[in-house]
């Protein structure tokens, strides 16, 4: 798929390091057009944003996840409490599937972009909403998953995002939650969700001090006082904070330069534990700490090294991987090391074979 770039480079004074959100705030970021039939050739959507700094402001460039989506903005500058739109147009042409694009939005002398979504499902006709929204949840509320998730959190920020709920009865369902994880928020609006109608999830997930690395956030919905005895799970990968280091100092972090990223185990017979020792040398000017060592695959385990690795020094990590739960044939095992490096916060190693 090509990717699509429209980028004006604008000469204009600085407003500060902050999130764009900081500057321009989007009524909204995410617009799912549900349903759309091929046949009706491309959609399109303006994301109404207001300036709510103390400047004048510009949007730099706004760079879209792919070529089938072409967009268009303002470019000149915005005064305070002034308003201004992001519009975009999706081709509609790529088959019928869900789609999800993105346009990065950024502004002149601001560090962070703001990221819209373009949502919905492409098909040659319609669907009803029972063979869309396939997890029931009680007798009423219906999603079209029960698991989400969410972009690197940052320790000290939030991040969440949103999906469609349908309410498959002809009553009204009033949504609250139970047995709701720290650090998750979600709500339902509009609330309770009309008979037969959509409404929209909300979910955030906020950093938590210690909290590192990939992490599972549950919440219950209880329907008109029911609880549906279902949870949703919401994915979310916190890593450190590094936005107040200056490039310099960022430059004098640690480094982790791993000898060899992949270990290959050839043949093996499923069931079988396999054990990987990986190198890597500390090439930064700051020890190297290891919060916490992931795998989307449960059966992986790893002795975190007890020490930090000083600067200039080797350190080795040693992995497990228990084969029982692959299916036979290539298997490919990403585990993910979230560090204090500011250069590389994540490293993926992997684990590669074939499971006989």
């Amino acid at each position: 798929m090509r990717r699509f770039i429209i980028l004006l480079t604008v000469f204009y004074c600085p407003l500060s390091v902050l999130n764009a959100q900081e500057i321009f705030r989007f009524e909204t970021t995410v617009h799912d057009f549900g349903q759309v039939l091929l046949s009706d050739g491309p959609v399109s959507h303006s994301f109404k944003a207001v300036n709510v700094s103390s400047s004048p402001a510009v949007i730099q460039s706004v760079i879209t996840s792919c070529g089938c989506t072409s967009v268009k903005w303002d470019h000149n500058p915005i005064a305070p409490g002034k308003s201004t739109v992001v519009s975009a147009t999706y081709s509609n042409d790529e088959g019928p599937y869900p789609f999800d694009k993105t346009l990065t939005v950024s502004i002149v002398g601001v560090s962070r972009p703001v990221i819209l979504h373009l949502r919905g499902t492409a098909m040659e006709k319609l669907r009803t909403d029972a063979e869309i929204y396939t997890y029931r949840f009680g007798e009423s509320l219906a999603l079209s998953s029960d698991s989400f998730k969410c972009v690197n959190i940052e320790q000290g920020e939030s991040r969440g995002d949103q999906t469609t709920v349908a309410n498959l009865s002809d009553k009204a369902a009033a949504v609250t939650f139970a047995n709701v994880s720290e650090g998750l928020k979600v709500e339902v609006k509009p609330n309770p969700v009309p008979a037969g109608g959509h409404a929209t999830l909300y979910y955030t997930v906020s950093s938590m001090p210690g909290k590192w690395g990939r992490n599972l956030y549950k919440a219950t919905p209880v329907v008109n006082g029911k609880s549906t005895g279902r949870s949703i799970t919401v994915t979310a990968h916190t890593t450190e904070n590094f936005s107040s280091l200056t490039r310099e100092q960022k430059s004098k972090g640690s480094r982790p330069v791993f000898a060899e990223s992949t270990w290959s185990f050839g043949h093996k017979k499923q069931g079988t534990k396999v054990s990987a020792t990986f190198k890597c040398v500390n090439k930064g000017a700051a020890p190297l700490h290891i919060y916490k060592v992931d795998s989307e695959y449960e059966g992986v385990s790893a002795a975190i090294p007890a020490k930090d690795v000083a600067p200039g020094a080797e350190g080795t990590l040693t992995v497990t991987l228990d084969t029982k739960n692959l299916p036979k044939g290539e298997a490919l095992v990403i585990v993910s090391l979230t560090t204090n490096s500011p250069q590389r916060p994540i490293v993926n190693l992997f684990f590669a074979g074939i499971i006989d």
